[in-house]
């Protein structure tokens, strides 16, 4: 199996030694050796929840095209000098007699970095009038662009570094059996002797892959109940806790400096992600209460919870409520002194920590969460599938802000008595941001202070150089750098308990500062929200890795 994970027939040509032979006064001939094609074995384990194991094979196959001296004399143009055929077979096995799976593909055709193209020069058509290496495709499923045969050379269908052909869109296979079902694709290729010069691919090597492209699988089933889903992992499989990066902390969690968590929400099932702003990191998998009116509870659910990986606060920042006073400056400007200074709340109208009606909040689940939709190869599931879940508003007080762990402020989050008056104790809506306990989860420490003793520090602290193992292997503090440039304050969902006018945040320096003035200090922005698990699946080859993040469908 190559480099590039497909099922391949390998297409060479080997010309003839003699170059040239005249038969007839002003015509030429080429002489055209071998052209062959050698399909390698390519198997997909698709796993479809409980209900079966299928695979999708494409089997060994070979083509050999010879021109034998004697065919290479045409007494008139258009004779055939060699023809051949190869079967693809593509098989696919549900494995369950009661599920009948489906799996669309698609097939392309792909030249070599090295090979000569057939129709670039300087090995050109000879006349495009005629038939001269020509492709026939035969099967009985999708969009076949050679459905007749016509010539194989390079024209505004192909795309180019590396020159590549779809060649049928959206075949499809279906398969209720433990024997499982063949489908079986002919390519018949053929050369023509003309009566014309055709010494300019005399001499010359074309060799390239006909395919099965991985990424262009797509597989649903039905079971013998009528259900239908999309083959793939579920998050709950995916989240396993393995204690190396997935751990069961309040939650199962992604931990560690930099933990292979990122997630594509494109159309795709592999490589890099297609659009910036549709790529994320996974947080982890929590049990949350949701919502299908935003008001009332439908009940929990089993939601995957990731974080934007780009600053949707941009280079100026975001007001967590841009109210009256939006262009006001508090004149505390040092975080030390926030931290040893209350401000006093001011009469209502103005910015509040408020989340319910907070201008960020809006926002997010506005102007953001639109523009996110209608992203250009946005996964089609994506709108169905980020659920209204319960956003806890509890938050730190006078009395406690300088003492809490990651364990004390999730405690804090959620209970309904941290909260301002007049504050909600929580709210449903489908796009929020990331908890302080979210950030002091999200790290394992290192051998000098691991995952339980920076569990057991302060977050208020972890500017200082005591803590820096904590701050320095937490993925939520180091991607910042690694994304943007920089460490940057940013915005946390924690309204602060003694009064109205702060909420929590990340500070440069990695501590959690619970006193940030919501009208006042322009911060970064990781929008966060959850997907269902029962709408979603992990789907496709993606590993987590920056440039080949899991997809979902």
């Amino acid at each position: 199996m190559d480099a590039k994970n497909k099922s391949n027939i390998k297409l060479l040509s080997i010309v003839a030694s003699v170059m040239l032979l005249i038969i007839v006064v002003g015509a030429s001939f080429a002489y055209f050796g071998t052209y062959k094609e050698n399909i390698d074995k390519y198997k997909i384990n698709i796993t479809i929840d409980e209900f079966a194991k299928a695979t999708f094979v494409t089997k060994d196959a070979n083509l050999n095209l010879s021109v034998s001296k004697k065919d290479m004399v045409a007494y008139e143009t258009g004779t055939k000098a060699a023809e051949n055929s190869a079967n693809l077979n593509v098989v696919l096995t549900s494995g369950n007699p009661n599920v009948k799976v489906t799996c669309t593909y698609d097939i392309y055709y792909e030249y070599d970095t090295n090979s000569s193209i057939y129709g670039v020069i300087p090995t050109p058509v000879t006349d495009s009038s005629l038939k001269e290496l020509t492709l026939k495709a035969v099967g009985s499923t999708g969009t076949n662009n050679y459905a007749d045969e016509k010539n194989f050379n390079y024209d505004s269908s192909w795309t180019q570094n590396p020159y590549k052909r779809l060649i049928v869109k959206g075949a499809s296979i279906t398969d209720a059996t433990k024997n499982g079902t063949t489908d079986t694709w002919k390519f018949n290729m053929a050369f023509y002797n003309l009566d014309a010069d055709q010494n300019k691919l005399a001499g010359k090597t074309f060799a390239g892959s006909f395919y099965v492209d991985k990424d262009s699988i797509q597989c649903d089933y039905q079971n013998n109940d009528g259900g239908s889903g999309s083959e793939g992992t579920s998050f709950e499989t995916l989240m396993t806790p393995n204690n190396t990066d997935i751990f069961n902390e309040n939650g199962i969690r992604y931990e560690g400096a930099d933990p292979n968590n990122y997630i594509c929400l494109d159309n795709k099932t592999s490589g890099a992600c297609s659009d910036s702003s549709l790529l994320f990191r996974i947080i982890g998998l929590f049990d949350e209460d949701t919502s299908n009116n935003g008001t009332s509870s439908s009940g929990t659910k089993k939601l995957l919870k990731i974080i934007d990986t780009n600053n949707y606060g941009g280079t100026s920042g975001k007001n967590w409520d841009d109210g009256s006073l939006k262009n006001v400056k508090n004149s505390i400007g040092s975080r030390e002194q926030y931290k040893i200074t209350l401000l006093a709340p001011l009469p209502g109208g103005y910015d509040t920590n408020n989340w319910s009606t907070a201008s960020l909040k809006t926002e997010l689940n506005g102007t953001y969460l639109t523009t996110l939709l209608g992203a250009s190869n946005v996964n089609s599931k994506l709108s169905s599938a980020i659920t209204n879940t319960k956003w806890h508003l509890g938050g730190a007080s006078e009395s406690n802000y300088q003492t809490l762990t990651a364990e004390r402020i999730y405690t804090e989050e959620r209970n309904t008595s941290a909260i301002y008056s007049g504050n909600p104790s929580s709210i449903y809506a489908q796009v929020g941001l990331m908890y302080p306990s979210d950030y002091g989860y999200a790290t394992v420490g290192n051998s000098t202070t691991n995952g339980a003793g920076c569990r057991a520090k302060v977050l208020y602290n972890w500017d200082n150089s005591s803590h820096s193992n904590c701050k320095n292997n937490d993925w939520l503090f180091t991607s910042q750098k690694s994304s943007w440039g920089s460490n940057k304050y940013e915005w946390l969902l924690s309204p602060y308990s003694s009064n109205s006018r702060c909420a929590a945040a990340v500070d440069l320096s990695g501590c959690v500062n619970h006193r940030l003035n919501v009208g006042g200090d322009l911060l970064a922005v990781r929008p966060v929200f959850y997907l269902d698990s029962s709408i979603l699946k992990i789907v496709g080859t993606g590993d987590g890795t920056k440039d080949n993040a899991y997809r979902v469908g």
